[in-house]
């Protein structure tokens, strides 16, 4: 993802922005109805657009085959207290480097953003394996 959001930042035209601007709006506007089913449509609709503005089909390609397990994960970190702010926060901020040209930024946010994610995921995961004893 980090790579995705760096090559974006360096190539993407401003109406690759605004098509990562309207999946946002779309992921918002799914966590405002409570809709996780479109919360995570939405999400691999924003990767996916992230990924072909960046021209690295073969990054999606292969980011897509394992997108099951993907958003298993997802399905846990979205439904965190807090995470739909910080997530949607996380991923504009992703955006918005790429809106400013600002490959290393992007990336960084992208890093970020991926980072407090597997954090929460991993935490959950954890729980959930303390339940089962």
């Amino acid at each position: 993802e980090a790579m995705a959001a760096h090559a974006c930042a360096r190539s993407a035209p401003g109406e690759g922005v605004q098509q990562l601007r309207q999946a946002l709006a779309a992921i918002r506007q799914s966590y405002e109805t409570n809709d996780l089913a479109r919360v995570l449509d939405g999400t691999a609709g924003f990767y996916q657009t992230l990924f072909m503005l960046a021209r690295n089909e073969l990054a999606w390609s292969i980011f897509s085959s394992i997108n099951v397990r993907i958003n298993r994960l997802r399905a846990r970190t979205i439904m965190s207290e807090g995470r739909q702010i910080e997530g949607v926060r996380e991923m504009q901020a992703i955006v918005d480097r790429i809106e400013a040209g600002d490959a290393e930024g992007a990336a960084e946010a992208a890093r970020v953003h991926v980072q407090k994610a597997g954090a929460i995921a991993l935490a959950s995961l954890e729980q959930a394996a303390d339940r089962r004893g």
